[in-house]
């Protein structure tokens, strides 16, 4: 057994560090209901933060960003999401 924190550990001293968990876009588009495509425009608009892994430049969101999203909504429910306008309108 060794003697390293668990940095996943919601009991841990305020004074050390967590990790936020990253999920994968089609796990915040299935936690939304949306489709990946509009999670990916919410990243391009700055409207969910992302972070690019790998070669392929693959998307991560972290958790806490998508909770943030998601309670924004709640609190604004009497506007919610709006979807951006198509292209050449």
């Amino acid at each position: 057994m060794t003697d390293e924190p668990n940095l996943y550990d919601d009991t841990m001293e305020d004074t050390e560090t967590k990790i936020d968990p990253m999920i994968t876009l089609k796990e915040v588009a299935d936690m939304l209901n949306v489709h990946p495509n509009t999670v990916r425009v919410w990243s391009n608009d700055g409207r969910l933060p992302c972070y690019r892994f790998g070669p392929r430049g693959d998307r991560r969101y972290r958790k806490s960003d998508v909770d943030l999203l998601i309670n924004a909504a709640r609190i604004d429910a009497s506007q919610p999401l709006t979807p951006l306008p198509a292209e050449g309108n």
